[in-house]
């Protein structure tokens, strides 16, 4: 449970609609915590791309501000939705 609490509490600090230097560190400690334990808790399971991804996520909030802005869930969502659609193929 602790995990995934580390994991909840950076996502919500992330998503906040202000970012400032506390909240980059919180979100980073967070972070680490969550892939430390995650590793403790699941050691056959290797990490991922998105685990590293989100290593840079403090770094991310420092540089464009909050995420709210920058994030691309709305628009990979629509993506897959297109993507499922029948076709031919051909433009037009």
């Amino acid at each position: 449970l602790r995990n995934f609490l580390h994991l909840v509490e950076a996502v919500d600090l992330a998503f906040r609609s202000e970012t400032y230097r506390e909240r980059w560190d919180a979100v980073g400690k967070h972070v680490v915590n969550f892939l430390q334990s995650s590793a403790e808790l699941y050691p056959s399971i290797p990490g991922r791309p998105n685990d590293h991804f989100i290593i840079h996520q403090p770094r991310l909030l420092e540089r464009f501000g909050p995420s709210r802005g920058w994030s691309s869930f709305a628009p990979e969502r629509w993506n897959a939705m297109l993507m499922a659609q029948p076709t031919n193929h051909k433009i037009g």
